[in-house]
């Protein structure tokens, strides 16, 4: 609930001197929204995400499970407003068109029902700016006329009467207002000559007429004012002109930060600073950003949304730490928000919903970092047999690990402890980790390999099987989509959707024919399909997924690894289509295991060795089919014997051999597990990758971890020490030239 332009009808004609405004203002889009007890954000580029409360779908999720961690809502990426109220949601798009979604028994969704939403529903096009109270919205169109509708029990809604509107009503036939805020059931509007107008209700003298009697209406003219506005519980917040600070309303938590008690009817300066840049009111505290970035705070501190890290009120505005780079700040209920000058957003308080997005429910007394809005550190990974490959957010490429055959493309065989950056190149898209070999590609679609090359697996040329220590361009050819590597072959998709195989075909992995398992140095055409949307590479075997959504496998089957059928261990040197079933969406490859999740129903299915329990079924018996371990999964990886998944709530789960602690729970004691264990209780992992006996595994805010075995500091940790839970890989900077090494963030 943050800065929120009002218009106050005022009986102090003094204020009245202050600089006038000129010309119309800008509408300055609210890009965090801390309500009662959910929030809701939007990135820098332009995705929204939302957390907290759901239970009536106002994160716009299509479910109603709370989130502890920021979760995006759809793909959409031109989201440029947000506003929440008690439990309902709206969001404005760069093209005007106006969603709401959550609670909608009042009709504060504007969509001409009561019926509520649980995803983004449109209400029309041609807005330009929106805002919520509790139960209650408002919003300026394009043109400039103001709207209402929802709850109008105290006349909120600006209409004269005090009967609830399913639908939006214009507020006044004026036009021209260019702000607007709603409290629990107060409205403030500012129109682009200054003037500030307020109306519903005003029991705390909120509305600041000199009275506390509800005004059904927008009333009381005044100019003189074109900074910000926002709207408390029951309070008012001004920023003048000038930059100072005004309050009026219910006073009883110190929220108005005069230094005194009692409630104001009308506007009352708060200290006599001149360099206020921004206000928010939440139901009993408020908080302020200076010019100079300073962050300040006031009232009620009872769940620590003050921020300072100690109890108690404060009566009067009170610096919140030492940090000069505050961007945007936004009161909750009891709950605070704010983003910093690098992006990072930042939460505070009451959180029993998770509402502050910190991945549990325990409140906080001081501002504390969330996983939104800091830009992604990695973007990318791959894990190979005992090393490592990264792609950072600016498309440069860094390695680690084992380095024995060039596979980290340094120029050298020397292992690396720690990330070290793969030429200067800054557009690397994908990169796939083999058994010692790597493939990556890069933005204009080209493939390039490096490392291992004694059964041709990187593709370079005819008869050509010597290793490689930087990457090497694979032909001429900017068609490269997507790539796999297997232990000694690799595959590759081009854009037309055809299907590519080079290297070792000793078990016919590469999908050429029944009677031809030579190996290959180039890339030869697997069948004439055109269809091919993903591939997998496992050790001797491979996988591929077909646009209708079927499932392919061919290559080595002595554990049954391509779930052809019951004790069918037979290879095959031709694609084979697993079962009849078209709902495959990912798919995944262990050394002799398989995995695949199905679409919509996010079913997982494994097949192949158990050995280590690395099926997930809570079993050691092998499947020559796929075995269904359970709903709701969204990615997945193999290892050598153990696997990964990430589930649709976020959570990483883990299974199989443990023996050097790569499925991530801390110890040891148990040297497998045969069925799904959770990795820690954080929910914001979006991906995962297995390497031989250590796992990978990337944050929604892109911080990147690792564990498992380390003996060729294939972890990235600078040490060959083995880690039993996800351990953050910090990201290098290099130090000034006059000193050589690194400096750790």
């Amino acid at each position: 609930m943050r800065w929120r332009p009002f218009c106050l009808c005022l009986g102090i004609l003094a204020l009245v001197l202050l600089l006038p405004v000129h010309g119309e203002a800008k509408v300055k889009p609210q890009k965090i929204a801390a309500g009662e007890f959910h929030s809701l954000a939007i990135r820098a580029d332009g995705t929204l995400w939302g957390w907290g409360r759901n239970d009536y779908g106002q994160l716009g999720l299509g479910d109603t499970t709370y989130r502890l961690v920021p979760t995006r809502l759809g793909t959409a990426s031109d989201w440029v407003a947000v506003a929440v109220g008690e439990v309902h949601s709206l969001a404005l798009k760069a093209d005007g068109s106006l969603y709401a979604w959550g609670y909608n028994g009042l009709g504060q969704l504007g969509l001409g029902d009561t019926t509520s939403k649980s995803t983004p529903t449109l209400v029309s096009a041609g807005w330009k700016a929106v805002t919520a109270g509790y139960n209650h919205c408002l919003a300026i169109k394009a043109d400039g006329a103001l709207y209402a509708w929802g709850l109008n029990d105290h006349g909120q809604l600006g209409q004269g009467n005090k009967v609830n509107q399913v639908s939006p009503v214009k507020v006044t036939n004026d036009y021209g207002w260019i702000e607007v805020a709603g409290g629990w059931a107060h409205s403030l509007a500012i129109r682009g000559d200054g003037s500030l107008w307020s109306w519903g209700y005003n029991a705390s003298g909120q509305l600041g007429l000199g009275n506390t009697i509800d005004c059904l209406l927008p009333a009381c003219l005044l100019n003189g004012f074109n900074r910000a506005i926002a709207a408390g519980r029951y309070h008012s917040l001004v920023i003048m002109a000038n930059g100072s600070l005004y309050a009026c309303g219910n006073n009883d938590n110190g929220q108005l930060g005069l230094g005194v008690a009692g409630n104001k009817s009308t506007l009352v300066r708060v200290g006599a600073g001149v360099d206020w840049a921004e206000v928010s009111g939440g139901s009993w505290h408020s908080l302020g950003r200076q010019a100079d970035g300073t962050l300040w705070a006031w009232g009620s501190n009872f769940s620590g949304q003050l921020g300072l890290g100690v109890p108690g009120n404060q009566s009067s505005p009170v610096q919140v730490g030492t940090a000069t780079d505050w961007q945007v700040v936004d009161a909750g209920g009891d709950s605070s928000l704010g983003w910093r000058a690098d992006g990072a957003l930042y939460g505070w308080g009451y959180n029993t919903s998770g509402q502050l997005g910190l991945g549990d429910k325990i409140s906080r007394p001081t501002p504390t970092l969330t996983s939104l809005g800091i830009p992604p550190a990695w973007v990318g990974f791959s894990a190979g047999e005992e090393n490592s490959l990264g792609i950072r957010a600016d498309g440069s490429l860094w390695a680690w690990g084992n380095n024995q055959y060039g596979q980290l493309g340094l120029g050298d065989t020397s292992g690396r402890l720690s990330q070290t950056r793969v030429g200067a190149d800054t557009h690397w898209a994908t990169i796939a980790a083999g058994g010692q070999h790597t493939l990556g590609r890069r933005a204009d679609g080209a493939l390039w390999t490096w490392g291992h090359n004694a059964d041709g697996q990187l593709g370079l040329a005819e008869g050509d099987i010597t290793d490689r220590y930087t990457p090497a361009q694979v032909g001429f050819l900017h068609n490269w989509l997507t790539m796999a590597a297997g232990q000694f072959h690799s595959l590759g998709q081009r854009a037309n959707g055809s299907l590519w195989a080079w290297g070792n075909n000793w078990n016919g992995q590469l999908g050429l024919g029944v009677t031809d398992i030579s190996s290959r140095q180039v890339p030869v055409r697997v069948g004439s399909d055109y269809d091919w949307k993903a591939v997998a590479g496992g050790k001797y075997h491979s996988l591929g997924i077909r646009a209708n959504g079927s499932f392919w496998a061919w290559g080595f089957n002595a554990y049954g690894q391509l779930g052809l059928g019951t004790l069918d261990t037979t290879d095959r040197h031709v694609p084979q289509q697993v079962g009849d079933d078209y709902y495959w969406a990912a798919v995944a490859t262990g050394d002799y295991h398989s995995l695949g999740i199905m679409a919509s129903s996010g079913y997982l299915y494994t097949w192949g060795a158990n050995t280590f329990g690395q099926l997930g079924l809570n079993h050691l018996n092998g499947q020559q089919t796929p075995a269904l371990v359970g709903p709701g999964w969204k990615a997945v990886a193999g290892g050598r014997f153990h696997s990964l998944g990430i589930k649709a709530d976020g959570t990483l789960w883990a299974w199989g051999d443990n023996s050097y602690g790569q499925l991530g729970q801390g110890n040891r004691d148990n040297l497998k597990e045969i069925k799904p264990t959770q990795v820690g209780s954080a929910a914001d992992w979006v991906e995962v990758a297995a390497g031989g006996d250590f796992s990978l595994g990337l944050r929604a805010n892109g911080s990147l971890y690792a564990w498992g075995r380390n003996n060729a500091g294939q972890l990235g940790l600078g040490d060959t020490i083995d880690r039993y839970a996800p351990t953050l890989v910090r990201i290098p900077r290099p130090l000034p030239a006059i000193f050589p090494l690194l400096l750790w963030d």
